[in-house]
């Protein structure tokens, strides 16, 4: 029999402190993976600018660490923006988006320091403006640029209503209070061959020509996490594998990248790129028990009310802590009635049955995030700190957090 480890740690030994179901963080991983991209660019177009996107993974003791890293951070709500402050950002590292600007919401992100915002729409611009003349400041405008592509075939239509076209920002007058010194777009997520980035900057470098003032391009997010890898056709078999997966490397991913920039680029502009994936997706295992068992099916105590993205769109490693027996494709569901709540429909693992504890990998982006109380709360989040040390940095949920904002539930 062996033993799972997972960076440094016997996870075998980890869940006698974290019990399950819980998500520990890798505080090691986090810190190299802003590093690797960071020393990526270093090497080819040094002029940029990692910004963590933090509706990715909002945990505060993640943003702390990526803030310790020299990250900026990317926020899309008032929230969001006060939690960056707590995490040590200063207000200008900070920058805020939104897809639909609400007056109030926008003047208390101003009144908290914030000056870089991104625009979606031409509306956008006015009230930006009637807030800046009114607080008698300027803000750094980026504006969003939709070109129709998208990391997911199915996702291209929507994507295209987010930003404006780049005949709509062509046309785009100067108001008070507005500096217009940027643009930016998103191709989509999970982008694993780094030349779709290209169209996309030399569409962006056009544009920029067409203004006096632009001196960034955002490219947004979609560097891809190491260890997960988006479904193909060709790749239905590779669910059926219970070792890691290295698909990139995020040092070679970032210096290939800031050299198909500084191709179409030339000089002079800063690049910017708002990952969240990148740099916590692989930092992160959720450790869950096998809760119940019938035929080939394993029911966990976990699933997609954490793991909330689509079997179907992503594939992750899933290994037992405990390795033994023969091999067998299983069928691994989740805790709720949800009809949809499938982790994975055939993987091959070694001999498991109730009571055994499953890690399956790259579960930091988008799960606390958009985790669901449909039928469970929240899990614990562990941190794994450089030092080996395990230290929680979000207890489990429990009925007062469940209640809190409900008007007249009892203690």
């Amino acid at each position: 029999m062996t033993s799972l480890r997972w960076e440094n740690v016997r996870l075998q030994d980890a869940i006698e402190q974290t019990g399950t179901p819980a998500l520990l963080v890798s505080e090691r991983r986090l810190r190299a993976n802003v590093a690797a991209l960071r020393e990526g660019f270093a090497a080819s177009w040094p002029n940029a600018t990692l910004r963590y996107c933090a509706k990715t993974n909002p945990e505060l003791g993640i943003l702390r660490v990526v803030r310790e890293e020299g990250t900026d951070v990317l926020t899309s709500h008032a929230a969001e923006v006060q939690l960056a402050l707590a995490a040590g950002f200063a207000p200008a590292q900070i920058a805020f988006q939104k897809p639909i600007l609400d007056e109030r919401e926008v003047d208390a992100v101003l009144a908290l320091g914030v000056r870089r915002v991104h625009a979606f729409r031409d509306a956008d611009l006015e009230l930006l403006s009637r807030l800046a003349v009114r607080r008698r400041t300027t803000l750094r405008i980026s504006l969003r640029i939709t070109l129709g592509r998208s990391g997911m075939r199915v996702l291209a239509g929507a994507s295209r209503r987010l930003g404006m076209s780049v005949d709509e920002a062509r046309n785009v007058k100067t108001r008070d209070g507005l500096a217009i010194d940027a643009l930016n777009t998103y191709i989509g997520t999970q982008q694993e061959n780094v030349a779709a980035f290209r169209p996309a900057i030399r569409e962006l470098v056009k544009l920029a020509r067409t203004f006096r003032t632009i001196e960034e391009l955002n490219l947004g997010g979609g560097i891809p996490s190491n260890s997960l890898l988006r479904l193909t056709p060709a790749r239905l078999l590779t669910r059926r594998r219970t070792g890691l997966i290295e698909a990139v490397s995020p040092r070679d991913y970032a210096r290939d990248l800031g050299r198909i920039f500084a191709e179409e680029v030339g000089d002079g502009l800063r690049l910017v790129m708002e990952p969240g994936r990148a740099i916590v997706g692989n930092a992160v295992v959720l450790l869950t028990r096998i809760a119940a068992e019938q035929g080939s099916w394993r029911f966990l105590d976990c699933g997609r009310n954490v793991l909330v993205e689509s079997p179907l769109a992503f594939t992750r490693w899933i290994a037992p802590l405990e390795t033994r027996g023969k091999h067998a494709v299983v069928k691994l569901s989740g805790p709720t009635l949800n009809t949809l709540d499938v982790v994975d429909s055939g993987r091959l693992l070694p001999e498991v049955h109730r009571g055994d504890v499953l890690a399956i990998g790259d579960a930091g982006a988008y799960t606390i995030a958009r985790a669901t109380r449909y039928a469970g709360l929240s899990p614990a989040v562990w941190m794994h700190g450089v030092d080996d040390r395990l230290t929680c940095i979000r207890r489990p949920e429990t009925y007062a957090d469940f209640t809190a904002p409900m008007a007249g539930a009892a203690d």
